[in-house]
């Protein structure tokens, strides 16, 4: 009786037997050479699966600093953002201000104006009562 495979290469068993009648023995060499091929492959696939397992272990190591310089960027943008918020009411209040001193400008202007119209009728009165007086 015949055993279903051959233990050794140069035994033959019943699949061997059927191999060489049906002729895909010839196969048989190709697809060594491709089992060997995808053994390689398969190790060099295993290395960058380590290498990236060791990456994302490193992600993850510093995962914690990511989320402290987000932290710090959160809040350096929560103080920008207010000290904006203060620098725009500093302008608001110094353009009030501004107003309201040009308006005390315009009137003391207007004050003044008045006042030296008065100090020239006075002036003329005086210089015609002096004239009089002469």
């Amino acid at each position: 009786m015949m055993r279903a495979k051959s233990q050794t290469p140069h035994e033959t068993g019943l699949l061997e037997y059927l191999e060489d009648i049906i002729g895909t023995d010839k196969y048989v060499e190709r697809i060594e050479e491709c089992a060997k091929q995808l053994e390689v492959l398969n190790e060099a696939r295993q290395g960058q699966v380590n290498r990236v397992k060791i990456a994302e272990k490193e992600r993850e190591g510093l995962e914690g600093e990511k989320l402290a310089a987000e932290a710090y960027l959160h809040k350096d943008a929560e103080r920008l953002g207010t000290q904006s918020k203060i620098f725009q009411r500093f302008m608001h209040d110094g353009q009030r201000n501004l107003t309201k001193i040009e308006g005390n400008v315009r009137e003391l202007e207007a004050k003044l104006k008045h006042e030296q119209d008065k100090f020239k009728t006075y002036n003329k009165d005086l210089k015609e009562a002096e004239n009089r007086q002469v």
